[in-house]
């Protein structure tokens, strides 16, 4: 529960809305850029706030993110991800990404299966 205290903590916090975010790392950090569709057709992104966090802290929010997602399905119902922003399948590496290691062959395999998993779940669970 929230004490007075906390409520200062956070008074000259702004604000935003994002329903973009864009990742980029670094041998140190976790760089996190969160934007919004611009309206209007074109799939532009306006980027607005850029946060840069160190590994360790994004591997605990990463568990945090978790317990309130399974917190909020628990109490709200599964939160469904509309089809037409399921991330692709993944057939090949990325145009620009080193495929000639067995460690980076492995990391492309890893990462794809991933997200063949997360697609599956999340079709499985649609109507």
């Amino acid at each position: 529960m929230a004490n007075e205290q906390d409520d200062e903590q956070f008074e000259e916090a702004v604000p935003m809305y994002a329903n973009n975010v864009r990742f980029e790392m670094t041998a140190w950090d976790l760089r996190i850029f969160f934007g919004q569709l611009v309206a209007g057709g074109a799939a532009e992104i306006d980027y607005h706030t850029d946060v840069t966090i160190p590994w360790s802290q994004a591997k605990l929010m990463h568990l945090y993110l978790g317990v309130n997602i399974m917190l909020y399905e628990r109490d709200n119902g599964r939160i469904t991800i509309p089809k037409s922003v399921l991330p692709s399948p993944l057939t090949s590496p990325p145009e620009g990404v080193d495929a000639s290691t067995p460690e980076s062959i492995e990391a492309f395999r890893m990462v794809q299966e991933k997200i063949r998993a997360f697609r599956e779940k999340e079709k499985g669970g649609q109507a």
